[in-house]
């Protein structure tokens, strides 16, 4: 309706938003939707073509929905850690401290609205009049906006003042993120990960406003919904890179393997088995050594054991965790079955022990990790391969080049809470309590949609690794993913009974085309000449980051003041050079999780009892990097000594 407006919008945003989200805007103006007036009223509609968007009137409609929503606003609300869990490490002394002192966290119906939160999450666009009015009524930074239609965007450039919202946005500190795509996978995950990323520290208390139904929205709800428990995970713990820059270079500096370089051309279209060791694997067992003449056989974790144990050798075995429990566990295997001819693919940070019991090794650089950020190069890591070995089966199957992807025993849970795997695993060969209840997993009670129909069961570690399939699946549309496994349901994945598969005969073996990728895959002389002194420069990113971080709270006024100055410290997708973005990776996870159980504290408490807790937090924290650092400084000492 006006051009200006339209012209001055669009320059707006492209100073805020990426290029193709541009691109996808202005390719809908080309054929822009008619924007209509009310009849005997002031107020303007959407023209579908037959129908129009809102009932009674945009404006008319924004009005009363966010009304609606000022009274009954839903919102998130962060549970506390479970101090003494294998999901709260050094930190739960700073968590400790504070609840010794301010009492448990309060209920999150106590928040406070003064507080800006991290984020509000508009799930719809439209003509986008909601927005100034959600702006004016609720405190929060950033604006994550999510439409599956471009054209309503466009429709909305030529009627709302976007410049301002812009503004408004800038003034609180916050920024926008606009969404736009019509597979509800792909965008509740990256609603998942715009949260995870922008807002993380101030995650409680977010809100989540739903402008409008249509299928792919409400199918982009339910799955943002299922995945909602999981928002707050940690982004890392500092113990666990102390751990895996350790390995990698211990493993970087050893005899043993090459690289799998992210960049390397596919080398087939073969067909590829995934295994995992879900307790339905064992029905699919026969079905796997059927097909595993005509396709590459992948093995993940613990599917090792109940493969060999059915005598069957997959072509390539996976590991991720850099734990001791994963070596006793293998060892175990190797006691039992000879491993030195099958080629293990593992990240590089796993326990140095576990390349001596395979034979050919490849590594590869895993996604947000200290040890990739700082020696990745050229190399480059790789993505959707995390957080379990089956996500790096699943990547190692796409980076090979094939076309479909079956995958069994990737349960992802069970359709009996009391089995979690399979009983051929190895968790089931001895009587130790802590192995047989698969080293301490929790139990199945997350009811979700199953793969055949019915009713799954998951926890909050396979309900997250869910999370990482979905966003893998929607990236790799180019590859067909037939899930053959009877436990929860994947999103844009086939299902497919094991017996139902068939597959035309191959014209070369899974094991001839892995061992071509790994006699092409690149050597570690280079890398390992530069080792000792990117160690050296590593080391004095470490000191400069903890140099800034004091100071960020030194001059910190109170909580919210706190996260804003350290923001810059903890942002791992900043720009710079690798060993202070390496610095970054090692200590910002901890400090996030630290962020935000404080600030949902924060939230929750009398404005008259902040003070006194703010003060408490920001001195915990001091005292806390001094035992991050004594960490890592005792880690690349020890690797000076021993290893470099």
């Amino acid at each position: 309706m006006n051009a200006e407006l339209y012209h001055t919008n669009l320059a707006a945003l492209r100073r805020v938003l990426p290029g193709a989200t541009i691109s996808a805007i202005e390719e809908a103006g080309r054929a822009p939707l008619g924007i209509i007036a009310e009849p005997d009223v002031s107020d303007i509609n959407l023209d579908l073509g037959g129908s129009v968007l809102y009932g009674g009137g945009a404006a008319t409609y924004a009005s009363g929905q966010v009304a609606r929503f000022r009274a009954a606003p839903n919102r998130l609300s962060f549970d506390a850690p479970r101090i003494g869990s294998r999901w709260v490490k050094g930190e739960g002394d700073v968590y400790q401290s504070l609840i010794d002192r301010f009492g448990p966290l309060p209920d999150a119906a106590d928040g406070e609205t003064d507080v800006p939160v991290g984020a509000l999450v508009s799930l719809g666009v439209g003509l986008g009049l909601h927005l100034p009015l959600l702006q004016g009524s609720f405190h929060y930074r950033d604006l994550i906006l999510v439409e599956p239609y471009a054209h309503f965007i466009d429709a909305s450039l030529r009627v709302l003042d976007w410049t301002k919202l812009l503004t408004g946005l800038s003034e609180t500190g916050g920024s926008l993120h606009l969404l736009i795509g019509d597979d509800p996978a792909a965008l509740s995950a990256k609603t998942f990960e715009a949260l995870r990323k922008n807002a993380f520290a101030r995650l409680d208390g977010s809100y989540i406003f739903t402008h409008y139904n249509s299928p792919i929205l409400d199918r982009t709800r339910d799955l943002f919904a299922q995945q909602v428990p999981t928002l707050g995970s940690s982004l890392g713990f500092v113990e666990d890179e102390c751990i895996m820059i350790r390995n990698a270079v211990t493993n970087l500096a050893g005899p043993k393997g090459s690289i799998a370089s992210a960049t390397q051309p596919p080398r087939t279209g073969m067909p590829t088995l995934v295994v995992g060791t879900g307790p339905s694997l064992d029905d699919a067992i026969g079905d796997i050594r059927r097909l595993r003449r005509d396709a590459i056989l992948i093995s993940g974790g613990t599917a090792l054991s109940a493969l060999l144990e059915q005598g069957i050798v997959p072509d390539l075995h996976c590991e991720v965790e850099n734990d001791p429990e994963t070596f006793d566990g293998l060892a175990m295997v190797a006691a039992r079955h000879d491993l030195s001819n099958i080629p293990l693919l593992s990240a590089v940070t796993i326990d140095p022990r576990i390349p001596g019991l395979f034979g050919d090794v490849l590594f590869y650089f895993q996604d947000r990790v200290t040890s990739s950020v700082l020696f990745e190069g050229d190399y480059g890591r790789w993505r959707h391969a995390a957080p379990t070995v089956t996500n790096l089966a699943l990547r190692a199957g796409a980076w090979l080049g094939s076309g479909q992807i079956y995958f069994f025993g990737l349960d992802l849970g069970s359709k009996s809470p009391d089995k979690h795997h399979s009983d051929a695993s190895y968790y089931n060969w001895t009587d130790d309590e802590y192995l047989r209840s698969g080293t301490g997993m929790d139990r199945f009670e997350i009811p979700l949609p199953g793969n055949f129909g019915g009713t799954a069961y998951t926890n909050l570690a396979l309900l997250f690794t869910r999370a990482f399939f979905n966003a893998f699946a929607a990236a790799h549309r180019e590859v067909a993913l037939i899930n053959c496994s009877d436990g929860v349901r994947i999103e844009n994945t086939t299902p497919a009974r094991p017996g139902e598969v068939q597959l035309p005969a191959a014209a070369a073996s899974g094991a001839g085309i892995i061992a071509e990728t790994i006699a092409e895959s690149a050597p570690r002389t280079a890398l390992q000449a530069e080792m000792p002194a990117a160690v050296s420069t590593y080391e004095r990113a470490l000191e400069r980051w903890m140099a800034d971080a004091r100071g960020a709270l030194a001059s910190a006024a109170g909580l919210d003041a706190a996260i804003s100055s350290l923001a810059p410290l903890l942002d791992q997708s900043r720009p710079g050079a690798a060993e202070d973005r390496a610095a970054c990776a090692c200590y910002s996870g901890t400090l996030l999780l630290i962020l935000q159980y404080a600030f949902a504290h924060h939230r929750r408490l009398p404005p008259a009892e902040r003070p006194a807790f703010d003060s408490a937090v920001l001195k915990a924290l001091t005292a806390h990097l001094e035992v991050m650092a004594a960490m890592t400084e005792r880690t690349l000492s020890g690797l000076r000594a021993n290893v470099l």
